[in-house]
């Protein structure tokens, strides 16, 4: 699963993302588009934890699901992971930005730059948080807010 941000949806994108449905591959693939409006477009970025909120009256978050029949050799596997990532890469260039989902669900597998373009400016206050309120780290998941700590630098 992956997913990306686009500020509006364009006749392209549309056209993108229906060329991508028709794609036949193993076990099949599901395209889901969420209107970011109303309270979420409204929330400014600070006071929530995703930083994709506030960004238009009209963002899209489009999640992009590959599912596959095991295999032997994992081929259907890597096909089915290929279509997720074409897809995103295509939304991408056509303005889409990054979100809460990077293509293996767990960002911990690519903190890096990730981090920052999904929880922004918010990282520290919800490190903060997470650091008085949990600071085993023992409540994680695949987008997890590490307490902060030096074992865990904060991403600049």
């Amino acid at each position: 699963m992956s997913s990306v941000n686009v500020p509006h949806l364009t006749d392209t994108m549309v056209d993108a993302l229906v060329a991508a449905a028709r794609i036949d591959h193993p076990g099949g693939g599901e395209i889901i588009l969420f209107s970011l409006t109303g309270a979420v477009a409204d929330a400014k970025v600070e006071s929530v934890a995703y930083a994709g909120a506030g960004r238009g009256k009209s963002t899209v978050w489009i999640v992009i699901i590959g599912s596959w029949k095991p295999d032997a050799d994992g081929a259907n596997r890597a096909k089915t992971k290929a279509w997720v990532q074409r897809v995103k890469e295509e939304m991408k260039a056509l303005g889409g930005a990054e979100s809460a989902h990077p293509l293996e669900g767990n960002m911990d597998a690519d903190q890096g730059g990730l981090v920052q373009q999904v929880w922004s400016s918010n990282e520290l206050r919800l490190r903060e948080i997470k650091a008085k309120y949990d600071p085993d780290n023992f409540f994680k998941c695949n987008r997890n807010i590490k307490p902060t700590a030096a074992a865990y630098p904060v991403h600049s």
